[in-house]
């Protein structure tokens, strides 16, 4: 029974992340350190990317004369307005496994290398890159700098820069943080407050039962969801029983967490209480939060066939909206007019052309959520997965906060014909400030199209190793 349980609980969790979950990072030059404590430098180049809100990631081993140091050391800076000041960044240490250092929380973990290594990590946004610093300039960030070149690939000569380096320690670090995280196992508290959007979870709750986007980034402030919906049904014995399970009945521990001025990961244990005083094995699984994206991998493994144990098994996964949502638009890749979410179904909301979809957001002055493409993969391949709309006020579908389904969209996963197997995927929802649909392809292209990453040593001519950087959580 502990073994269906686990099984239950992981199709709901990756359900979830598959199908239903992308804010523009915008620097803020404030706390830098003022312009007579930053050294005026002439550029070599002007910067010319335009690419938001694109995370560069680089592993240790691409920065070798950083390799071996202490990580309070090591500052990256950027030349902005001809003078060289720091800019956001963090360091997340891993294992020699490779698996993320959790820092904080109940069951916080450290790197048994303490030092900066090869396979850590360096996060900074593009968009806080610079120009180019002059061949004397950067001499005097020491013979240790690393230059970062990055790129767009889709917009030839369109490039910026930023250095890596231990000689500007006495500049200090940039005081900017674009999310927070408050965990309080006392005052029951688990809140994420990004530069764009803010979360709350109920404590020990696997849902999510507050999400606003502040006025600042073009929301209005208030909480726009009912909830996010988990639940599933399974059926047993040719459907003579049947095992039906919600969100409300799913549990969540923070296990531990890594919280920096780039991103907070929180590493999170979920399990179902499956009935008759049963719990479900728990499983763990990364949810990271940027200033304007939260991005989830999430490996699972089903140990047996789907139908030897379940007759019929899906999953209903997706966000129910309260009435403050009222005025928010539908939009996705298969109705690009939309339809506006108002509590009842209208003609064009029952027309809707309800198969699978590239992208699917909601806009309005509340909010913008972005939804891009579910990646396809072995998973996607054997799960049939079929989009689903529902905006009737009087049509109530508990457990929820409040009664009906205001613009309840979500996505039915049939997993009855799933093999055992390992199965890894992932998903990242936007929250994109001040939105306009001409700036959908800048923020599909993050997954489409990532930046582009060279590094030099400081007064090399050659060009590095190219790569592509993504926003992962390794």
């Amino acid at each position: 029974m502990r073994r269906i349980g686990r099984v239950l609980v992981s199709l709901l969790t990756l359900s979830s992340l598959l199908f239903h979950a992308r804010a523009r990072a915008e620097t803020s030059q404030e706390g830098f350190p003022p312009s007579g404590a930053a050294q005026k430098c002439m550029p070599g180049a002007k910067a010319t990317l335009l690419r938001d809100p694109d995370v560069v990631t680089l592993e240790g081993r691409r920065l070798p004369s950083m390799v071996g140091r202490p990580l309070g050391e090591i500052r990256v800076v950027a030349l902005r307005d001809d003078r060289i000041v720091p800019i956001p960044f963090q360091i997340d240490e891993r294992k020699a496994d490779g698996t993320l250092v959790y820092p904080f929380g109940p069951k916080a973990t450290r790197d048994e290398n303490p030092l900066f290594d090869e396979n850590d990590l360096l996060l900074f946004m593009a968009r806080d890159t610079g120009d180019r610093l002059s061949a004397d300039s950067l001499a005097e960030l020491g013979p240790d700098a690393q230059e970062i070149e990055v790129s767009d690939p889709l917009v030839a000569g369109s490039r910026a820069w930023a250095y890596v380096t231990t000689a500007a320690a006495e500049r200090g670090l940039s005081p900017v943080r674009y999310v927070q995280y408050t965990y309080d196992e006392v005052r029951k508290i688990d809140n994420i407050d990004a530069q764009h959007y803010s979360i709350h979870f109920p404590w020990g709750e696997y849902y999510s039962d507050t999400f606003f986007v502040p006025v600042s980034s073009g929301g209005d402030g208030t909480n726009f969801i009912d909830r996010f919906k988990a639940r599933g049904t399974f059926d047993l014995l040719l459907s003579l029983v049947s095992v039906r399970i919600t969100e409300d009945r799913m549990g969540c521990r923070v296990l531990s967490y890594i919280a920096g001025p780039i991103r907070v990961v929180r590493h999170v244990g979920y399990w179902a209480n499956i009935g008759l005083g049963i719990r479900s094995t728990s499983f763990e699984a990364d949810i990271t939060y940027y200033a304007a994206f939260m991005y989830a991998p999430l490996t699972m493994r089903v140990p047996v066939r789907m139908d030897l144990v379940f007759s019929h098994a899906y999953a209903d996964i997706g966000t129910d909206y309260n009435r403050r949502a009222y005025g928010l638009m539908f939009i996705n890749s298969n109705n690009p007019d939309g339809t506006i979410i108002d509590g009842r179904m209208s003609p064009q909301e029952q027309a809707l052309d309800l198969s699978m979809d590239e992208w699917r957001l909601v806009t309005g002055p509340q909010c913008t959520v972005l939804r891009g493409r579910v990646p396809q993969c072995e998973l996607t391949q054997q799960v049939e997965i079929s989009l689903r709309y529902v905006d009737d006020y009087k049509l109530d579908d508990p457990p929820e906060s409040e009664p009906g389904q205001i613009g309840h969209i979500y996505d039915r996963g049939d997993v009855t014909r799933l093999r055992p197997g390992l199965y890894k995927t992932e998903i990242t929802l936007y929250m994109p400030p001040h939105f306009h649909l001409a700036e959908l392809e800048r923020y599909l292209n993050v997954e489409r199209a990532p930046v582009e990453v060279l590094v030099r040593a400081a007064g090399a001519c050659g060009r590095a190793a190219l790569s592509k950087s993504t926003p992962v959580s390794r």
